[in-house]
């Protein structure tokens, strides 16, 4: 892997290189530790399953490695750092991008499970920013909490499939087909624009300055749906590439279809750069409400 992070049970993902280890870890216990023969072993957490991490090649300078900096997973405790879990590394994408096994899931007191669960309840506005804005359409209140009880209902935070990179995602990727009436796009949007060209029974009205409000044609019954799939990780050498595929289907042809690309650290950029005033206290009120 290319990206640690400084402790499991955060949403984090940092690139591995000498500059940012140091300024994480200030060169402390416990991500520096001295081994056998005085030799100094750095570690840190993978960001996807918590585990504890070994950092190889930090300090080689490029002219005597053709090898980059990376992590790989250290099959043993970190005293102060983390713990070891087996079952998290098998189901770790870093370990295997091609490993699936969706009847698997975390033990209830799993602390990454709890991690999960705790983050959906505390960031559930930025969580359902970042999903909207990559599908290409607003989330409504009322949609935001359907999805919410489906995932609480299914104990979404126990599959080892939901990883604190995709959270927005899996809020949606095991939900049935949802229609198209009534949701709400940008005005011009991609989406938009595609509908216009290829949809047959679509009709659009005015929603605001910004955005419109699919409706349907008088007299046709808008047979259209959206949907998540093909969840998919891509490896190449030691970085991880997440997809998902949307498709919107009308009367079974897909008129419209894109490939969504994971951002590894899209809440805690919005963490940054978002003040309280930008955030939606409905959203967060709804997730307080329903994951007590």
């Amino acid at each position: 892997m290319d990206v640690f992070k400084t402790r499991p049970g955060i949403h984090e993902s940092i690139p591995i290189n000498e500059k940012n280890f140091t300024e994480k870890t200030m060169k402390q216990k416990p991500y520096y530790i001295r081994k056998e023969k005085n030799k100094i072993r750095c570690h840190a957490v993978c960001p996807l399953c918590d585990n504890p991490i070994q950092i190889i090649g930090l300090y080689k300078k490029e002219e005597e490695s053709k090898v980059r900096p990376y992590g790989r997973h250290y099959k043993g405790n970190i005293y102060g750092l983390a713990r070891y879990d087996q079952i998290g590394y098998e189901n770790c994408p870093y370990s295997d991008p091609n490993h699936r096994n969706g009847n698997v899931r975390r033990p209830p007191a799993d602390p990454t499970a709890q991690a999960l669960y705790q983050i959906m309840r505390d960031e559930f506005d930025k969580i359902i920013y970042v999903l909207g804005k990559s599908l290409g359409m607003h989330i409504a209140i009322g949609f935001a909490d359907k999805l919410l009880r489906s995932w609480k209902a299914n104990e979404g935070w126990r599959y080892y499939e939901s990883t604190y990179a995709n959270l927005p995602y899996m809020l949606l990727y095991a939900e049935p087909a949802y229609s198209m009436f009534g949701r709400i796009l940008p005005k011009d949007g991609e989406i938009h624009q595609e509908l216009l060209r290829n949809g047959k029974n679509f009709v659009f009205e005015e929603n605001g300055k910004d955005y419109v409000k699919i409706k349907q044609k008088e007299g046709k019954f808008l047979d259209a749906t959206f949907l998540l799939e093909n969840h998919q990780y891509v490896q190449y050498g030691e970085h991880l590439t997440e997809t998902y595929q949307m498709k919107i289907i009308e009367e079974n042809d897909t008129i419209y279809e894109k490939t969504i690309e994971v951002e590894e650290n899209s809440l805690k950029k919005l963490s940054v750069n978002w003040r309280d005033t930008k955030r939606n206290h409905k959203l967060r009120e709804l997730a307080q409400n329903v994951l007590k």
